[in-house]
């Protein structure tokens, strides 16, 4: 394994479990916070086969976060309008206040991940992960934040 590999895989264990700690007093993990995240992003909510695939976990792991959410009254699970057969996942109010106070935690959570870099190695580091992961087929939407 090159050491820009094995250093992405560190990095990404190290700050899922820094994250998963901090994420604990609220009762939600980093999969669960990566689905508000998606659905804060885009209101009229995200097939489920589209949350799946943005995620990168198989249809049962999504179902059990899913599940685990719905419970809490994070999310809705309703049938499209478009096609009967498609379920589609919308954030509810609960959680969109729930994301919107977390905003602050995750921009914390960056800040101290990212100590002592400038601005522009921010930057510039934010480019990097983008083309690597486009590189890698990669294609949502990069820019919209």
């Amino acid at each position: 394994m090159s050491q820009s590999v094995f250093f992405l895989k560190r990095t990404y264990i190290m700050m899922r479990k820094q994250l998963d700690v901090r994420l604990s007093e609220y009762n939600l993990t980093t999969s669960q916070l990566e689905v508000l995240g998606y659905l804060y992003k885009i209101p009229h909510g995200l097939e489920q086969v589209q949350l799946q695939q943005y995620s990168g976990i198989t249809s049962a792991t999504l179902t059990g976060i899913l599940d685990k959410m719905e419970k809490r009254q994070y999310i809705s699970r309703e049938i499209s309008h478009s096609d009967g057969r498609i379920k589609v996942v919308v954030l509810t109010e609960h959680g969109f206040q729930i994301f919107a106070r977390l905003i602050d935690l995750m921009e914390q959570f960056e800040n101290d991940m990212l100590n002592g870099f400038s601005k522009a190695e921010r930057a510039l580091l934010a480019d990097w992960l983008q083309r690597i992961a486009k590189n890698m087929g990669d294609d949502w939407i990069y820019g919209s934040e």
